[in-house]
């Protein structure tokens, strides 16, 4: 009984908040409790440890930070190899990933970007069930990377981002354009930033950002007014730094937040897809081309690794060509 209902609530998370996880595993059991369910015999005995283990792991990401987007991510991955997978866990071998990987990728019609995602989610996911000694060994560790192409992302032009800026049409648009570029935060970290966050005598900003990570962005004095003029047409009493427009006013979601940028960059004409991330890209990209000192933008950005904030001055052609140009 058990087994069917770890079964049941995994295959429903990705869809359902935990409250309604909990309200329909309580039903289940509910309904279940007059019969007496036993798994196929084809079925291997110990088959229910798959499930059971991959909520342990996903419990274990949500405790470290792991926003809820990418457990979903990992959530799906996880559950598609478990049913594509008639094994128990200690069963598993590179072989079978090798098949999962290329069946999906064949089925689902999923560029090598997608498929080596996915690896990289199952090798965290095997990597710690070898760690913890619930496996002898990681079926991943002879499962290649996947090659794939790497674009690179091209950073709003100056010209293009005074465009972008121009098409704004509210004030609400207005700050929260502002607001981004300024201090080239996360769109989740703009989703959860509340108008006392801000310390207008600094012209800091205090976020949270990926593992619960608190540090402080800065606005320039153009995002500041912007900030302070939507503040002053606002009727609602939520602290929330961006809300909906309509009542009850309610916190600006992730995906409204880039419905909104995405629909600028329309209204701008600018022949590609605009997006938060990529407000972020050319914040750090104009900082970057105005000789910002790479540490200075990586502790901005939040990143970890200073390789990740090279990626920018990789992916600058511009920069390199000025840098070379100034020491010929």
């Amino acid at each position: 009984m058990q087994e069917l209902r770890d079964k049941i609530l995994t295959l429903l998370a990705p869809n359902f908040t935990q409250e309604q996880l909990t309200m329909i595993d309580m039903a289940v059991l509910e309904a279940a409790s007059d019969y007496d369910i036993k798994p196929k015999e084809t079925l291997p005995e110990l088959r229910h440890n798959f499930w059971e283990e991959i909520r342990r792991y996903l419990k274990r990401k949500e405790s470290a930070g792991l926003k809820e987007g990418t457990l979903t991510q990992y959530r799906q991955v996880l559950r598609d190899f478990c049913l594509a997978t008639p094994k128990i866990i200690q069963d598993v071998n590179e072989w079978d990933i090798r098949k999962f990987l290329d069946n999906y990728q064949r089925l689902r019609g999923i560029g090598n970007r997608r498929k080596d995602s996915m690896r990289i989610k199952l090798n965290g996911f095997f990597r710690y069930m070898s760690d913890a000694g619930i496996i002898s060994s990681n079926p991943m560790a002879t499962v290649e990377p996947i090659r794939y192409k790497k674009n690179i992302r091209r950073p709003l032009t100056p010209d293009e981002y005074e465009r972008f800026k121009k098409n704004c049409r509210t004030q609400r648009e207005r700050a929260l354009v502002a607001f981004i570029y300024a201090t080239g935060c996360r769109v989740s970290e703009v989703e959860a930033a509340n108008k006392d966050d801000i310390d207008y005598e600094s012209r800091s900003v205090l976020v949270v950002g990926k593992g619960d990570k608190e540090r402080f962005v800065y606005i320039d004095p153009a995002a500041a007014i912007e900030l302070d003029d939507y503040f002053k047409q606002r009727t609602d009493f939520n602290p929330a730094l961006f809300v909906s427009d309509r009542y009850p006013h309610e916190r600006l979601s992730v995906s409204a937040i880039q419905k909104i940028i995405k629909e600028i960059g329309k209204r701008a004409g600018i022949n590609r897809r605009v997006f938060p991330h990529l407000i972020r890209h050319t914040m750090a990209t104009h900082r970057l081309n105005k000789k910002m000192p790479l540490e200075v933008l990586q502790t901005l950005l939040g990143h970890e690794s200073a390789d990740t904030t090279r990626i920018y001055a990789k992916d600058n052609p511009r920069r390199i060509q000025l840098e070379y140009m100034m020491t010929s």
